[in-house]
């Protein structure tokens, strides 16, 4: 087998197993929600790719179209190929639910392929869509068969508006801390400010008072509005306030799930309403995907 490349991903008949099965719980599980089920194409352009995902757009695999020379990019997520696909839909009702199900491609470590399923609505600005989005991909690993699946929830606004008040030539160091979650490096920038107390705060009425006093009431609300509806659904959550995006497009409350034993996040996803704008379709949007290949055992 010393054949295989590096980046190659073969499933055993387990493995083959789960993932059908997963079809079918995705299938369950979104419908009864309201989701329709969209299929979206395998690439795109690389150039349209570039616009909406930006720097991380360069983790695609890309290819060259030798009839017509220009570069296409197999599909490195589903949530802007979701969107492309609605922009070019003549009639559509929004606001409108979809889920898909599929591998995604990228060149990052590991296997260059992702088996994912998720949620998108698009059209709908309350952070009833959010909390929504969160409650179904719960309900989706719970009919997996996962217990103990708790989310984290945070605000991209919060470190995007702390980060932006330093010099320009500082906002990478600061978003590095953030991203890494290095108190150590957050004390020396932050200097004994008391938004550093946040992490060690279990009470959420504290933190939201900690983070109205910094100026984030728009932000506390749209978070206190999404953590009153899990805690009314029974969904375990944290509050997250140090959570950093690398993608450009997410705009507003950010989430992921986790495993115990798994280090990783097994789902996430946010409001992306930017996402939308970039390509004109104008409209406000929410989702979150389950990365699948992560589950295998």
């Amino acid at each position: 087998m010393s054949d295989i490349l590096p980046f190659e991903r073969f499933f055993s008949f387990e493995e083959s197993n789960f993932l059908k099965e997963a079809f079918v719980r995705a299938v369950e599980t979104f419908e009864e929600a309201g989701y329709r089920y969209l299929r979206v194409p395998v690439f795109d352009r690389f150039v349209a790719l570039e616009k909406i995902l930006s720097s991380e757009a360069r983790k695609s695999i890309v290819f060259k179209d030798l009839s017509k020379g220009e570069l296409v990019a197999l599909r490195p997520d589903f949530t802007s190929f979701v969107i492309r696909a609605l922009g070019t839909m003549k009639v559509v009702d929004f606001p409108t639910k979809v889920y898909y199900f599929g591998t995604v491609f990228r060149t990052v470590q590991g296997s260059w392929e992702d088996v994912q399923a998720g949620v998108e609505i698009i059209g709908e600005k309350d952070t009833k869509a959010d909390a929504e989005v969160i409650v179904v991909l719960w309900r989706y690993l719970k009919n997996l068969g996962f217990e103990n699946v708790s989310v984290s929830i945070g605000h991209v606004k919060v470190v995007e508006k702390i980060v932006k008040s330093f010099p320009e030539e500082e906002r990478d160091k600061v978003k590095e801390a953030f991203r890494e979650k290095n108190l150590s490096v957050l004390k020396g920038i932050f200097k004994g400010s008391y938004f550093l107390e946040i992490p060690f705060v279990s009470d959420t009425q504290k933190v939201y008072e900690i983070l109205k006093d910094l100026g984030f009431v728009e932000e506390v609300e749209e978070i206190r509005e999404v953590a009153d509806i899990l805690s009314k659904e029974g969904v375990p959550f944290s509050l997250d306030i140090f959570e950093v995006r690398d993608l450009p497009y997410y705009t507003g409350i950010v989430f992921d799930f986790f495993l115990p034993g798994i280090g990783s996040p097994v789902a996430g996803g946010g409001r992306y309403d930017a996402m939308a704008e970039a390509v004109g379709l104008s409209q406000p949007a929410v989702g979150g995907t389950v990365y699948l290949s992560r589950l295998l055992k």
